[in-house]
């Protein structure tokens, strides 16, 4: 049964890991960690934006979902059904955020 609640977890941790990453990885353009997309990559100037604003969406997604996951597990029963809902909306959560970000790249940083 701890094993189910642990599972909460473990995407949220995924996050805030990459959000470390993004934020380490800001001052340098690299091909391998980051965030890389092909408009961030087009200038210093985007990229470091990008990763700058990644790691801030990163943490934030991941602190308010550990949050829920202790909420969750304080008052709910875990069940694969509930962790199968709490994973989508976690993940629609990330992909929504780099989505914003490349819309805000596109308007702000026209290199």
């Amino acid at each position: 049964m701890l094993y189910k609640n642990m599972i909460l977890f473990y995407l949220s941790a995924y996050l805030i890991v990459m959000g470390f990453v993004s934020n380490k990885v800001k001052n340098k353009m690299n091909t391998k960690y980051g965030y890389r997309s092909e408009l961030s990559m087009k200038s210093k100037a985007n990229w470091y934006y990008a990763n700058n604003t990644m790691a801030k969406i990163c943490f934030g997604i991941g602190i308010v979902f550990i949050i829920l996951a202790i909420l969750i597990i304080k008052f709910m029963e875990v069940t694969t059904l509930r962790i199968i809902i709490f994973w989508v909306v976690e993940f629609i959560a990330y992909v929504t955020g780099g989505i914003l970000l490349e819309r805000k790249l596109k308007t702000v940083h026209k290199d």
